[in-house]
């Protein structure tokens, strides 16, 4: 029971999309190993853009009435809501609320649940906790929590600590190493610091 109503859809490798979900719009892209769950609604009249390794839970609305821009790793848990709209009385009776605003996240931006977001910057590794109600820019590396949210990373800390690219590279050659163990075979797999000019 998927729908698509989209004129321009790319989808990367490795892309997990559930039951009802609906993706409408212009244009819509999802990146490698994005996982979209059941009954997530995605899109508007405008782009949406939508990095690779992100996760959407259940029942949740990536609204793009303007632009959408959600980069890598990022996560959304389920019934969250990102909009890039608010509106809905009458301007000529004085309404202040008609507003369409694009919205961009950025990498490893996690919204744990049930959030509500008005059209953001969020910073990269930023977090809004469980429920809250995103009305301002989150800033990277802050931790934000309430309705309305506020900043409460002097309490509970950011979503990530420091990490050195020595530890990275560290970590990562452990996990090859243990892959290689458990699969009893050398796999054909380099780390590597800097990025080839060729690859095998």
């Amino acid at each position: 029971n998927v729908t698509f109503e989209v004129d321009d859809l790319e989808l990367g490798d490795g892309v997990f999309i559930g039951d009802d979900v609906v993706i409408r719009g212009p244009k819509v892209m999802l990146g490698d190993y994005t996982m979209v769950s059941s009954g997530t609604t995605i899109g508007g009249r405008n782009e949406t853009s939508i990095g690779m390794c992100c996760w959407f839970g259940p029942d949740c609305i990536l609204n793009a009435t303007e632009k959408l821009t959600i980069g890598n790793g990022v996560g959304a848990g389920a019934r969250s809501q990102l909009w890039t709209h608010a509106r809905v009385g009458d301007t000529l009776q004085g309404c202040r609320f008609d507003t369409d605003k694009p919205m961009t996240v950025e990498d490893d931006v996690w919204f744990v649940g049930q959030c509500l977001v008005s059209p953001i910057h969020a910073g990269p590794r930023s977090m809004a906790m469980l429920g809250s109600v995103i009305v301002k820019d989150m800033a990277a590396d802050r931790t934000y929590g309430g309705a309305p949210a506020s900043d409460i990373t002097d309490r509970v800390g950011p979503q990530y600590d420091p990490v050195s690219e020595e530890d990275k590279f560290a970590r990562l050659n452990k996990i090859l190493e243990q892959f290689k163990a458990e699969h009893g075979k050398p796999a054909s797999i380099e780390i590597v610091r800097k990025w080839p000019d060729t690859m095998d």
